[in-house]
This record gives C-alpha cells, sequence and structure tokens, in this order.
C-alpha cells in the first residue's frame, strides 16, 4: 500500500498543484457570486388597506412571480437567510375596469406597486424589477353582517354508571358574522369541527373550532372557537312506591286498584338521591266508561310525571286489578 503522507513529502509538485487548484475554484466561485443576475421565485401574496366597508367577492392569487435582479451573493441568499417569502400588496390605489365603469370590477396594476415591493427586499440588496401577473382583476361586494346560531358536532359517551347531568353547555349560542351578501344570506348556522368524547367519568370541559363553509368565501367570524361544558355524573339505580291515581271515574262510581301503589324504577345522579320523593312522580288509571270497564279485569296504567333529574324511568307494571262500586 503507497504512504500518502510520505508521497506527497516525496512530490511536492502535486502538492502546489492540489493547492492552486482550490484557490482557483474559489477565486471562480467569487467571481461568479459578484456578478448580477436577474433570477425568479415565487411568493406569498398578502393584500392589505382592503375597504373596510367592502370584501373581495372571488379569491385573489394566493401567490405571485417576481423577477428580481441583484448580485450572486445576495440572490443565493434568498434560500437561506431570513428574507422575505411574502410580499404585501396595496390594495389602497384600485381603479374600475375600463370601459366598464357600471360593474364592480376592479384592477390592481401591479407594475404601478414595483417600488413598494421591491422595498421589502431592499434590505437584502435584491430589486424586484418585474410582478407577474402584470395586474389582477376582481370584484367587491358590500360587507354585511348577520346573527346566526351556533352547532355544536360533539359525540360523546360515559363510562359506566355515569351520565349527563343536565345538558350540553356552550358558549356563544349565537355569533355576529361579516362577509359578502352573497354568502352570508346562505348561511342560518355556523357549526362547529367534530369531537368526540368517549368512556367520560368527569366534567369535560374545552374549546372546538368553528368549521368554516368556504375558506375563501370573505366570511368574517368574531371568534375561531366554542366553549363547551359535558357535566358528567355517577348515577345510581332505584325504585320509589307511586301512590295509583284514577281519573275519568264516571259519575256514581267509585273505583279503587289493587294493589294502590305501583313501583317506579329510574336512574339518578348522587347529588339528587335525596331529594327525590313519591309526590315527584304521577301514576294515572284512566277509567274511560263503563262499557268498557265490562270488557277487561286489569287497569292501564300510564306514567306521567317524573322528576327532569332522573333518567330511564319506567314502571315495573303497566297494568292493575280493580274494583268498581256504586256509591
Amino acid at each position: 500500500m503507497v504512504n500518502i503522507k510520505k508521497y506527497f513529502r516525496l512530490n511536492p509538485r502535486i502538492s502546489v498543484f492540489i493547492s492552486c487548484f482550490f484557490i482557483s475554484i474559489l477565486f471562480w466561485l467569487m467571481i461568479v457570486f459578484s456578478k448580477e443576475y436577474t433570477y425568479k421565485i415565487k411568493v406569498k401574496a398578502l393584500y392589505a388597506n382592503v375597504p373596510s366597508d367592502k370584501v373581495v367577492s372571488y379569491k385573489l392569487p394566493d401567490s405571485l412571480d417576481l423577477e428580481v435582479y441583484g448580485v450572486g451573493f445576495s440572490l443565493y441568499s434568498l434560500n437561506y437567510k431570513n428574507t422575505p417569502k411574502e410580499v404585501v400588496i396595496d390594495l389602497g390605489h384600485l381603479k374600475k375596469s375600463k370601459g366598464n365603469f357600471e360593474s364592480d370590477e376592479y384592477l390592481i396594476n401591479l407594475e404601478q406597486q414595483l417600488n413598494y415591493v421591491s422595498e421589502q427586499y431592499a434590505e437584502f440588496g435584491i430589486k424586484v424589477v418585474k410582478i407577474l401577473p402584470q395586474q389582477i382583476s376582481f370584484y367587491f361586494d358590500a360587507k354585511e353582517k348577520k346573527i346566526v346560531k351556533v352547532v355544536p358536532n360533539i359525540s360523546y359517551s360515559f363510562a359506566p354508571q355515569h351520565s349527563i347531568n343536565g345538558k350540553l353547555e356552550f358558549f356563544p349560542k349565537k355569533i355576529v358574522i361579516r362577509g359578502p351578501k352573497s354568502v352570508i344570506s346562505k348561511i342560518d348556522s355556523i357549526a362547529t369541527e367534530h369531537v368526540t368524547l368517549s368512556n367520560l367519568s368527569k366534567d369535560a370541559i374545552g374549546f372546538i373550532e368553528f368549521k368554516i363553509p368556504n375558506s375563501n368565501s370573505g366570511l368574517e367570524l368574531p371568534a375561531k372557537k366554542i366553549a363547551y361544558k359535558i357535566p358528567v355524573e355517577k348515577f345510581t339505580e332505584t325504585e320509589l312506591e307511586i301512590p295509583i291515581s284514577t281519573t275519568n271515574v264516571p259519575a256514581g262510581f267509585s273505583i279503587k286498584t289493587y294493589p294502590n301503589t305501583v313501583k317506579v324504577v329510574f336512574s339518578v345522579g348522587l347529588s339528587s338521591y335525596k331529594s327525590i320523593t313519591p309526590s315527584m312522580f304521577i301514576v294515572n288509571a284512566s277509567i274511560g266508561n263503563i262499557d268498557s270497564l265490562s270488557k277487561t279485569s286489569m287497569l292501564k296504567l300510564k306514567l306521567e310525571n317524573f322528576p327532569l333529574q332522573v333518567k330511564n324511568c319506567r314502571m315495573q307494571t303497566d297494568k292493575v286489578e280493580y274494583i268498581i262500586q256504586r256509591k
């Protein structure tokens, strides 16, 4: 095997040649990067000074092509330095489309904004010499506002023996939207993004973002999200003996049911357990007329009222025997 270090010591001309080669490359790069060039870049477009009482009806271009001029070092730095990756277009200088003054079509002459755009790159030694496209046409629409309801899109389930204690709470319930008349006239509500919550065993509190119908519609919302709360409580199953009442008893008759009470089974949150009493329930046996009673030996029961705090409320039986007597 050749000893590299020994080879170069014995061949000084090789070492000189390699050194000269790298020095020449360095000088060549310096010459190349010191020359001036024209270069095309694509940047994101932002728009400023939109009239406060108007909105753009159609989507403006998201990006523009810039033809820039500068020395090689400056142009090379576009990829590495913190140079602007977007440009701001001023909509404060607009004019009606030529020969069409009765329409709402406007033109932005980007050639007239060369100096304004070029100033955004001046500190980097780069000059913008052309913007493509050279002009943009668009339409304005009057900005209006409208109150619409908020629709939360939440799916949820609970851990065993747990359930919602009340109802889903969210804020705001209504919002004021702003935008083109042609857009907001078709909107009556704004929904949120979908959220799924599973196996809940305690209160769920959070935020959900709105789902904008069309991100390019010019629609403006006062907030990006809503707040929500799902009150969760542990439930237990219990039962109470509820007296049976009778209605529509024919005149001159009295009726007794056997038994005169019925068991009602229900689930209730632990916080409300002690406050539930039989007087909060109404179980009724409707009599009808004497002819209908002669055809059956049982009365149909109906659970007509129960507290809002209970769930899965049901009677153990829905029929009872009876005795009818003349007074």
